[in-house]
């Protein structure tokens, strides 16, 4: 086995290595170079400014998320718009919807004031009247597939027209229940 050649010199001058001891006053003199400062003591400057920081960053990634998104559906709405503002028949579309919509409410207001005292009668047509909202909603989901889908936009129109027939229908069943009724009434006073 060969000995290296550093480790068989400090072998054979070891005594030497070992003669010197440095002065008692030396390690004091090193510890007072050295800052005095314990592994656990907190700097709260230290903690609030990283805490500072992290919470600059959540702030900061939240909002970009929330610019990036928005941006995004902004996006795609404006697309959406403009093809269907190119389409005619969309434009006649959303006429019609804007006439049968008013129509519709002014024939809801006349048939609640006729049947004030029919709490449930209302609840049925306000029942109705969703469930054909929830067809015209997923037709609406259909047409933003396809702008120019003609099918499309004609039952959406035949949905209201059929909204405001229920309406029409039920107030003509009213209006004469109450001819009926007053013309017998007029016969007993007589």
């Amino acid at each position: 086995m060969k000995t290296d050649e550093l480790e068989k010199f400090i072998q054979d001058n070891r005594d030497g290595f070992d003669s010197e001891i440095p002065d008692v006053d030396t390690w004091d003199k090193i510890v007072k170079l050295e800052p005095h400062k314990s592994k656990f003591t907190i700097s709260w400057r230290v903690v609030a400014s990283r805490a500072a920081a992290v919470v600059f960053i959540f702030v900061a990634s939240y909002y970009f998320h929330e610019f990036t998104a928005n941006r995004k559906v902004s996006k795609d709405e404006n697309s959406i718009t403009a093809t269907f503002a190119k389409n005619e028949q969309y434009q006649k579309f959303v006429e019609a919807e804007q006439y049968y919509n008013s129509k519709i409410v002014q024939r809801k207001k006349e048939l609640f004031l006729l049947t004030s005292d029919k709490p449930v009668l209302h609840k049925e047509v306000n029942k109705d009247l969703d469930d054909l909202n929830q067809m015209l909603l997923s037709l609406k989901e259909d047409l933003k597939d396809n702008a120019d889908n003609q099918e499309v936009i004609e039952a959406m129109i035949q949905n209201y027209m059929l909204r405001l027939e229920i309406l029409e229908d039920m107030l003509n069943i009213i209006k004469s229940k109450q001819d009926k009724k007053e013309t017998h009434e007029t016969h007993k006073v007589i």
